[in-house]
């Protein structure tokens, strides 16, 4: 009996310790957000996939590209990404604010199907971006 009620007490300690120590980690599988053009959400409602893009060295990247969005050496760095909505919305103020974005479009907060741990670097400090193409899930804002 008392063997019982030690190995409780100590499995409960033990489950509480565990939590304790997994809070600061809880959702640390946490969404990606973006910013998209409004063109997202019609291909959206239309089912068709979209497809936010990893990096693309310099000699690969399509004419097409506002040269705003290429780094120096002309590579791509991959789309640009954000841990939180309030983050997305602060880094659309900025890239609107910049010039990186041309201000003559609508653009949105849209949710990745990626993983912030998984699929996301930092190409330089705060500037982070998709290792990889990821699917746009949905509009956020």
């Amino acid at each position: 009996m008392k063997n019982n009620t030690i190995a409780a007490i100590a499995t409960s300690v033990l489950f509480l310790f565990v939590t304790i120590l997994a809070l600061p980690h809880y959702g640390m599988c946490s969404e990606v957000y973006t910013v998209g053009e409004v063109s997202y959400d019609q291909a959206l409602a239309d089912g068709k996939p979209i497809m936010k893009l990893g990096p693309i060295p310099a000699g690969n990247v399509p004419p097409i590209f506002p040269k705003s969005f290429l780094e120096p050496d002309g590579s791509y760095g991959g789309g640009i990404v954000y841990q939180s909505v309030e983050n997305a919305k602060d880094g659309l103020a900025m890239l609107l604010k910049n010039g990186t974005l041309p201000a003559g479009l609508e653009w949105h907060i849209y949710q990745l199907d990626a993983e912030w741990e998984n699929d996301v670097y930092e190409l330089k400090k705060g500037d982070y971006r998709l290792k990889k193409p990821c699917p746009v899930e949905k509009r956020i804002q």
